[in-house]
């Protein structure tokens, strides 16, 4: 995905940060944002989990 939409959509869900495994986590999300499947989301407390379900 280009980085400059991984940007776009930083913005839009006011994501901060910028590393590899951020950006792969986001682009994993933005491809299964539009289908049926459950995903499971971990991590610890306070690391903006919620951020992706949106």
């Amino acid at each position: 995905m280009a980085s400059t939409n991984l940007q776009s959509i930083k913005l839009k869900f006011g994501i901060i940060g910028n590393s590899k495994a951020l950006d792969a986590a986001l682009d994993t999300a933005v491809r299964v944002a539009n289908t049926d499947l459950s995903v499971l989301i971990t991590g610890e407390s306070g690391v903006g989990k919620e951020a992706f379900s949106k």
